[in-house]
């Protein structure tokens, strides 16, 4: 008896919560769609800069430090980080470019969120 209570319980609120319709699920694409395209055009600019330090600074100890092998090897970690500060750029803007695409997909009938 509890069960079937829950159950039911369950299925009356899917039922109200859905009342609003389409409009809030297209507010809350379009807000989607701004947050992440301000928030992850800081990011991809923010990670391009901060690979710059470390690419620099590995590829200086390993081409110019080859006689010490910690320090080749401590370059070869720098080079490997500023790639993967590159790649995570790279990541952001495929992601930046393909969410408003995304969001009015998502909505369907031709109903675009406008971001």
């Amino acid at each position: 008896m509890l069960k079937r209570m829950i159950i039911l319980l369950a299925l009356l609120s899917i039922c109200f919560a859905a009342t609003s319709g389409p409009t809030t699920v297209a507010s809350g694409l379009h807000q989607l769609c701004s947050t992440t395209k301000s928030t992850l055009a800081a990011f991809i600019m923010l990670s391009f800069i901060v690979s710059i330090i470390p690419l620099g600074i590995g590829a200086f100890l390993y081409f110019f430090k080859k006689e010490s092998k910690n320090l080749k090897l401590v370059g070869i970690v720098l080079l490997v980080i500023g790639v993967l500060c590159i790649a995570g750029a790279v990541f952001g803007v495929i992601i930046y470019l393909l969410v408003p695409s995304l969001a009015s997909s998502m909505m369907g009938n031709g109903t675009g969120v406008g971001c």
